[in-house]
């Protein structure tokens, strides 16, 4: 059972936070008051557009008619209203650690007009564990933020459990290009903040993402990362034989590993592999077999 308050599911309650996301809950309870001139400075800095930033990351976001939207991480709403205005029909899902944050999104996206989702629900909630159903979205958003978040792996994973087979998750955050960390450039914009030094979770994607695309934007400083969420694991045929002196399969390869043998007997085990017209696998298996067959009836 979750209180509700002005329409704001409070998924969070007594619950205890980590360290670090209770940092981020504090600070952004801090920063929500200079939030507007932080932005302000960045898109001045960094010589941006700030319509055509966000719009590069909608488009990425692919929104169709009718479709059901996560925003994890909506601060205070400066995506969630464009995603909003991009929706026709469908529900959007508006999530934040933040209740400071979450509240400004609320006013803002309460007091526009030409929203094109039918329904927009609120929450105040941790990135990991998601507050949702298995596949209950077509797309999952976040953008800025997700450096902070306590495990970003399991948020990562969380975000593709709660994604539809063939949905789609867009991820961005600070980063410089591996390029430009050694540069002056890199130094000069890590001095200005440390979260700009964070790596690209690439390798914390979870086994079921297909069709990785990873982007570099805002002058190689940002990055923006999307994949389709799959159905675990991609599929193999581990049982397709392989044509050659060595043979065997996938499976065999990696499962039927034994222990190994000195090099004059796998010399010989070679020669006498290709010497009975077998691959070393066919052969290998046949004299396993035979041998165990006799000593287990013996």
């Amino acid at each position: 059972i979750f209180s509700i308050e002005n329409g704001v599911v409070d998924f969070i309650g007594d619950t205890p936070l980590t360290d670090k996301d209770a940092h981020a809950q504090a600070s952004y309870g801090v920063q929500a008051q200079f939030y507007d001139a932080q932005l302000k400075w960045l898109w001045a800095a960094f010589l941006q557009d700030e319509d055509s930033v966000r719009n590069f990351l909608l488009n990425e976001l692919d929104v169709l008619p009718k479709q059901v939207i996560l925003e994890t991480g909506c601060g205070a709403g400066d995506d969630s209203i464009r995603i909003a205005q991009k929706m026709q029909g469908g529900q959007l899902f508006l999530q934040d650690i933040s209740p400071s944050m979450l509240a400004r999104c609320q006013a803002r996206l309460s007091g526009a007009g030409g929203l094109g989702a039918e329904t927009i629900e609120y929450s105040v909630a941790v990135g990991c564990p998601l507050p949702f159903a298995d596949r209950q979205f077509d797309r999952v958003f976040h953008f800025g933020g997700i450096n902070t978040f306590a495990d970003i792996e399991g948020a990562l994973s969380e975000m593709a459990r709660v994604t539809k087979v063939g949905g789609k998750v867009v991820v961005g955050d600070e980063s410089v290009a591996p390029w430009l960390r050694n540069h002056e450039f890199g130094r000069i914009v890590v001095s200005n903040n440390p979260l700009y030094e964070a790596e690209v979770p690439l390798s914390r994607l979870p086994v079921s993402a297909r069709d990785v695309r990873l982007q570099y934007m805002m002058s190689n400083t940002f990055y923006l990362l999307s994949f389709t969420v799959g159905e675990g694991a991609p599929a193999l045929d581990l049982d397709l034989p392989h044509e050659g002196a060595r043979g065997g399969t996938m499976r065999t390869r990696h499962f039927g590993q034994l222990e190994g043998v000195t090099p004059e007997a796998r010399e010989m085990a070679r020669w006498a592999a290709a010497k009975s017209g077998k691959s070393m696998h066919q052969w290998l298996d046949d004299l396993v077999r035979q041998q165990a067959e006799k000593d287990l009836k013996g």
